[in-house]
């Protein structure tokens, strides 16, 4: 333990960044009411600070504290949405722009949906562990979502997730970017399933 502990502090005055590397998670189980699809042609429109969203991740324990963490969520999020709105709409196109009346109308499309991330925060925490440090990270997510009609019926609602992963940082805490990433995965495969779940049993996008 002792060799441990002056390993660390050794580490501590030779500070690295470890890059988080994220991967996409679009809902795998939706439990829904229905067995089609919402019918209809729909763009799909996601706000642009939500595309690539990026931290500096700092533990908030004296453990691994010297190293930051560099998140960069890249594509990630966006690949998600895309994704999973495309398993509870029968046909989507992407835009960056939320299209007017007179676009979808031209374009033959039955209205819009619009994703805006409303909240995202990542924590990392760690412990002295025999041979390496043990970490936890958890990782708050929320996102917003409204899908407007062409005739101007609107659904609106708010989806957030809350998960944690607990692992092994590594002797360097190297392996503590794993480890948030994870967090993060489980977080977001969980809010696109709930996204999924309250817009595919939305009685109004169907009647």
């Amino acid at each position: 333990m002792r060799c441990f502990i002056i390993a660390l502090a050794l580490t501590a005055m030779s500070a690295c960044s470890y890059n988080v590397q994220p991967t996409s998670a679009p809902a795998v189980n939706v439990y829904s009411s229905y067995d089609e699809k919402i019918p209809g042609n729909w763009a799909v429109v996601i706000d642009e600070d939500t595309t690539v969203i990026n931290r500096e991740i700092s533990p908030s324990s004296y453990v691994c504290s010297a190293h930051n963490y560099p998140f960069s969520t890249g594509n990630t999020m966006t690949v998600s949405i895309q994704r999973t709105m495309s398993q509870i709409f029968e046909e989507t196109v992407n835009r960056s722009m939320i299209p007017s009346i007179d676009e979808m109308t031209k374009s033959m499309m039955d209205g819009y949906v619009f994703v805006r991330l409303d909240s995202f925060s990542p924590r990392l925490s760690c412990s002295t562990g025999w041979w390496s440090a043990k970490c936890t990270s958890t990782v708050d997510l929320s996102f917003g979502i409204e899908a407007r009609e062409v005739n101007g019926d609107k659904f609106a609602t708010s989806v957030g997730s809350t998960k944690s992963f607990d692992g092994d940082g590594g002797g360097a805490c190297g392996e503590a970017s794993s480890i948030l990433a994870e967090a993060y995965r489980l977080a977001l495969k969980d809010a696109m399933e709930r996204l999924a779940e309250r817009a595919s049993n939305s009685t109004r996008l169907r009647d």
